[in-house]
């Protein structure tokens, strides 16, 4: 069963920094014919409730592949957020 994810009240992009260590692929990159793996930094966990394919399920997404206005978090310390060029940080309650 798919659950509806929550979107940022902000209407932004959320996505997570994946673990020290792992290595993921990029949806949409798999989807070109890539299949380029990328580290902590490099690629991102997204929601259903952010990425344009809308199946239900949260996907990998490198960060070119990322919309400008995403909001990158990083679960491991504190929750602590960062624009996507990472020239503005903030934490959220």
């Amino acid at each position: 069963m798919n659950v509806p994810a929550q979107v940022r009240p902000d209407g932004r992009c959320e996505a997570f920094d994946i673990s020290p260590g792992g290595e993921v692929k990029c949806f949409e990159c798999v989807r070109r014919g890539y299949h380029t793996i990328y580290k902590r930094g490099q690629a991102f966990l997204v929601s259903a409730a952010n990425h344009p394919f809308k199946d239900g399920k949260p996907h990998y997404f490198c960060h070119g592949h990322l919309p400008d206005n995403t909001v990158l978090v990083d679960p491991l310390n504190n929750y602590e957020c960062r624009d996507k060029d990472g020239r503005k940080r903030w934490f959220e309650s």
